[in-house]
């Protein structure tokens, strides 16, 4: 399993290559600092799919202009719109080992 967390340091975004895992914002459950911006990068082995589940979501409501969320397929493409404000985003499953 691979869990990623950061403080209250502003550290934000990382590589998780486990076959389970956890990752959230910097000083979560608290809000997010101005100015995050944070990729996270996931790697499963050759054959593998990955499968992205939130467990608790909340961002600055508005127009998804500033603050949101974006899951991209590796290098194919942004997978679902642009995930903003306090809508859990569904589960989102790859077609292929990296998100």
């Amino acid at each position: 399993e691979a869990t990623v967390r950061f403080a209250d340091t502003g550290g934000c975004g990382g590589v998780l290559t486990g076959r389970t895992g956890t990752f959230a914002s910097p000083g979560h459950p608290n809000p997010y600092p101005n100015g995050a911006n944070c990729t996270w990068w996931i790697n499963g082995q050759p054959g593998d799919i990955v499968q992205l589940d939130f467990t608790s979501f909340e961002m600055s409501s508005g127009s998804c202009e500033h603050d949101f969320v974006s899951i991209h397929n590796g290098i194919y493409g942004q997978l679902g719109p642009n995930y903003c404000g306090a809508d859990t985003p569904p589960r989102t499953t790859t077609t292929q080992a990296k998100l």
